[in-house]
């Protein structure tokens, strides 16, 4: 019942009700995010079950945390890491059977970075390809100030991540208000395509239209980039959460960089995937946060380098990883994922 972002907590008054309804009631708390995956050490959850338990003497042990988060642990509170929040793996496997996508490899720009909703992270890597790649990146960023896919919004929260930028320490304010300036930047054919299927995160004409199978509309932009800028849902260390934002670039067979939380690509190895350390210094991902933006920058500045021979050369290469991303990808399932993260843990 209580959910955030990775450090804002929404329904925060809304948890404290529920925990002194089941303190009266003699109940258990159950918190299920589900299928959310946002780490409560992060958005400031478990400080708010320490003071209640501290305050009120509740048992810890009596609290159940329910999330998609692989990697959520706590030494006193029950938690139980629910792979079927990964819903949208489901989905895609079917998907993927009825809609294959035949892959081309002799792409006109190096980057693909393509984001629906906003946030600090997703903002400063947007930032740096407008200002610095422009040519060379295909970008979509269906948000912007008071609009969300050309759409006013009265009852949606409108946060584009500037103040967490001010805080992380962005480097590159003046270029993030400047690409601001031109959003949302959008393919006019895929707004009026989601636009007409009504197919909104709560079936509502007044949010963004993000849901599967919406969200698999730019794998047809693909075949035009070399490699795919990928955003996951969560950026804060300790989370391992997959949705289409990992999977569009397996099922388009590009390679990918992950801007995402710490080891997140480790995870992806552990899953059984491959990524492309051959290829380039994928040392990136020991970090997070704003350190994870400033080593993917240098690995960006790299890769821009590389002439049009070079990154044809290299998808061909790569297909062996393709192929057995691809074929991971359709057989994985909720149940190797539990296996993997919560029976063996």
């Amino acid at each position: 019942m209580a959910a955030g972002s990775d450090y804002k907590t929404w329904l925060k008054d809304a948890l404290v009700h529920y925990m002194y309804d089941c303190l009266k009631n003699d109940q258990n708390i159950v918190i299920d995010i589900t299928p959310e995956a946002a780490s409560f050490r992060a958005n400031g959850l478990y400080n708010v079950l320490d003071r209640f338990c501290d305050h009120t003497g509740y048992a810890k042990q009596r609290v159940t945390i329910r999330t998609g988060n692989m990697l959520e642990n706590h030494e006193s509170y029950q938690i139980q890491r629910v792979a079927t929040a990964w819903y949208e793996l489901t989905r895609i496997r079917g998907w993927i059977r009825q809609n294959p996508v035949t892959p081309e490899f002799a792409p006109t720009y190096h980057f693909g970075h393509f984001v629906g909703k906003s946030n600090w992270n997703r903002l400063w890597t947007a930032a740096l390809l407008h200002s610095r790649y422009a040519d060379k990146t295909l970008q979509t960023y269906n948000c912007g100030i008071g609009t969300h896919y050309l759409r006013k919004s009265e009852d949606l929260v409108d946060y584009v991540g500037l103040e967490d930028l001010v805080e992380f320490g962005c480097d590159i304010l003046p270029e993030v208000v400047a690409f601001l300036q031109d959003c949302p930047r959008t393919i006019a054919e895929d707004v009026e395509f989601i636009s007409g299927k009504g197919n909104y995160i709560n079936q509502s004409q007044d949010c963004y239209p993000i849901q599967m199978p919406n969200n698999l509309n730019i794998l047809n932009y693909y075949n035009s980039i070399f490699v795919d800028v990928a955003h996951e849902t969560y950026m804060a260390d300790g989370v391992f959460f997959c949705t289409e934002k990992t999977w569009r670039p397996m099922i388009a067979r590009r390679p990918f960089v992950s801007v995402t939380p710490r080891n997140h690509l480790a995870n992806l190895r552990r899953l059984g995937f491959c990524t492309f350390n051959k290829y380039w210094d994928e040392g990136y991902d020991e970090y997070g946060l704003a350190n994870r933006i400033h080593e993917v920058s240098k690995l960006l500045e790299t890769i821009s380098r590389w002439t049009p021979a070079e990154m044809a050369r290299a998808l061909a290469d790569m297909q062996e990883i393709f192929e057995h991303n691809y074929q991971t990808l359709l057989s994985l399932t909720t149940t190797t994922v539990e296996k993997i993260f919560v029976n063996d843990n």
